[in-house]
């Protein structure tokens, strides 16, 4: 369209250029002249028309470019809006994006959190029920060590033992295999212990005491003397120098009493000093029973080598009574009492070392739940 109208401007110029010499040869040729003057001046106004629409043409032009310039920029400047609100938009679903991924986060790791606080609580419920048989299985075996340490008898301590090893037979671990182990390695050393008939002793010492009543005590030598005396007493009864003799010695001795040192004679027993020496007796035989039950060996054969000789020496020891009573208690005194307390092995301390375990793995548990949740 612009090369359009250069080749209008510089027809018009041509035109303008030629008129002078069509002028002239107007004056030569009037006719000519004026039809050419005709055509100038169509010609001219056909420029002149020409040039106005060139002129309104570039004026369209001018303002379809101008209007076509301002839709291009509002055009742009819509464009860019939207690409800021794009932008923005694309912003703002990013920050939700990432919040939503966030909040999945968040609802992952406390649904992970929840699932191990349920698992927790399932295990710990489990591991209630199991510390509750490992806290009763050591409460049996303390009873056992202390029952093996004070009391004297292995019955009851078996039994603990075997009560506790019922327990630990419920659970399911390798290491309550070496504790159960442990325990009946006790168990076998505690049946092993040599035993004492401890009511069968005590039974014997009841029936030695009984039979103190039927104890006699020794006769003077000059009742013998005179019973023999007496049994050989002529069968005639005339009197000769002899018996008149003897009856004169007779009555001397109840005046004089004479007691020879070196001989072994003893002054008569009163009844009340045979009644102490048989209480002596009796207690010396409870103390006897006293040391059976409180294991004590030296006790039991210092009163029963008391008691033997004090029948020996105060009680007549060629009566059958005495000598049954005397070889009864050697006999009893031959008897070893003593009774070697077991000793606990090393099943309690193993327990006790799983239950910490336990307590501490628990507790840590616990700890790293508090933290997850902080």
């Amino acid at each position: 369209m612009a090369s359009g109208k250069e080749e209008q401007i510089q027809k018009a110029k041509k035109a303008v250029n030629t008129t002078p010499n069509e002028k002239t040869k107007s004056k030569s040729n009037s006719p000519v002249c004026k039809n050419k003057y005709l055509i100038f001046v169509l010609s001219f106004i056909l420029a002149f028309v020409a040039l106005g629409v060139a002129a309104y043409t570039l004026f369209l032009n001018k303002q379809l470019h101008d209007q076509l310039s301002e839709t291009q920029n509002n055009f742009s400047t819509h464009l860019q809006q939207l690409e800021e609100k794009h932008d923005q938009t694309q912003a703002q679903i990013n920050a939700k994006t990432n919040n939503a991924e966030e909040i999945q986060k968040q609802l992952q790791t406390e649904f992970e959190s929840l699932s191990k606080q349920l698992q927790n609580a399932m295990n710990q419920k489990f591991y209630q029920n199991q510390d509750w048989l490992l806290l009763k299985a050591r409460y049996y075996l303390e009873l056992a060590q202390i029952n093996a340490h004070w009391s004297n008898g292995v019955d009851s301590t078996i039994a603990l033992l075997k009560q506790a090893d019922q327990l630990l037979k419920q659970l399911n671990d390798p290491k309550i295999l070496d504790i159960r182990q442990a325990i009946a390695k006790d168990i076998a050393q505690t049946q092993a212990l040599p035993s004492v008939d401890i009511a069968g002793l005590l039974s014997q010492l009841d029936a030695a005491q009984s039979s103190i009543n039927d104890l006699s005590i020794p006769l003077p030598v000059n009742e013998h003397l005179t019973s023999t005396e007496n049994t050989t007493t002529p069968a005639n009864n005339s009197p000769t120098w002899r018996d008149r003799l003897q009856n004169s010695m007779n009555v001397l001795e109840k005046l004089v009493v004479i007691r020879r040192h070196d001989q072994e004679i003893k002054p008569l027993i009163s009844p009340a000093f045979e009644a102490i020496l048989k209480e002596k007796l009796r207690l010396n035989l409870q103390e006897a029973q006293w040391a059976i039950l409180n294991n004590e060996p030296f006790v039991y054969q210092r009163v029963l080598k008391q008691a033997i000789d004090s029948l020996k020496m105060n009680f007549n020891a060629n009566t059958p009574n005495t000598a049954a009573l005397i070889k009864k208690l050697t006999e009893l005194q031959q008897t070893n009492i003593t009774r070697k307390r077991p000793s606990m092995g090393s099943a309690l301390p193993m327990l006790n070392e799983l239950i910490d375990t336990k307590k501490t793995s628990v507790n840590q548990s616990i700890d790293s739940e508090l933290g997850g949740n902080q």
